[in-house]
């Protein structure tokens, strides 16, 4: 149980160019974190709370990345 996923990071799709700094060259940032979604107790869904509001209406909702920075996926519980 410590392993579930609590909450869910919610991301849109930006069309920005960021400056990568360590070639110091701007590279495509495709996806801006826009928001946090939480299951409902039931299971049925989600509460969805958005710090703003993409362009084009586009949302993706995925388990939080590790805070150590690698891309390995946090565990979801069964029934979500």
């Amino acid at each position: 149980m410590a392993d579930e996923v609590k909450f869910f990071e919610v991301w849109a799709p930006t069309g920005r160019m960021k400056m990568d700094k360590e070639t110091k060259q701007e590279k495509p940032e495709p996806w801006a974190r826009v928001g946090v979604a939480f299951p409902l107790k039931d299971g049925t869904g989600f509460t969805i709370k958005l710090n703003s509001l993409p362009l084009d209406a586009t949302l993706i909702v995925r388990p939080p990345r590790p805070r150590d920075g690698s891309d390995k996926a946090v565990p979801v519980p069964e029934g979500i």
